[in-house]
């Protein structure tokens, strides 16, 4: 099994234990697994950049972000500029888990061009909408781009527009070194795989 089944089975798991147990537990979880190392400026997994029309970057689906971020602030992770990395469709209830799971995992960048992998699980998927994470089964986490152990997890929302491929998302990370992260965004989740 591949490095990519192992961290969506993992993410499955996961999200199982914390329908099971409770989202306390989230705190303690790591998304196990990991993407591929993303250098600064590089993309790791998934379809390579290139220049739009308005001359931003274009990302999974060949969207163009027309050069949009958030100021370039070094707190800030701009979603309009992520990279999907694991973008399947929510998984169907199973025996790890009575619900529908949707799990999703990106590399992104901050301001100072630090790589990180995050990922959100929205446990139950119950289609398109509005999810709050830190609650229920709903989390986001932030970790090294390799994986493992989480950086932090954030606090805000994401709404799903149509589908579970594209929408907007607006949260805090608070990291375990006292400092936090703001993510911010349009965000589209597509793979050449997923």
């Amino acid at each position: 099994m591949d490095r990519r089944h192992r961290l969506w089975w993992g993410l499955a798991v996961v999200a199982g234990a914390l329908v099971l147990v409770g989202a306390g537990v989230g705190l303690g979880v790591s998304l196990r697994g990991g993407a591929r190392p993303v250098a600064a400026g590089g993309t790791g997994a998934g379809p390579a950049k290139t220049t739009g029309t308005a001359g931003g970057p274009v990302h999974a689906g060949g969207r163009s972000h027309g050069g949009r971020s958030h100021g370039g602030s070094a707190d800030v992770i701009d979603m309009n500029l992520a990279t999907g990395v694991e973008c399947r469709p929510p998984a169907a209830p199973g025996p790890a888990h009575p619900d529908r799971v949707l799990a999703q995992l990106f590399n992104v960048h901050d301001g100072h061009h630090s790589a990180y992998l995050l990922g959100w699980q929205i446990v139950p998927w119950r289609g398109p909408g509005t999810y709050k994470f830190a609650t229920a089964g709903d989390l986001l986490a932030l970790e090294p781009p390799a994986g493992g152990q989480p950086l932090g997890f954030g606090k805000g929302t994401v709404t799903f527009f149509g589908g579970s491929d594209s929408g907007t998302v607006h949260a805090v990370v608070a990291l375990k070194s006292g400092a936090t992260l703001k993510v911010d965004g349009t965000w589209i989740c597509a793979t050449a795989a997923g």
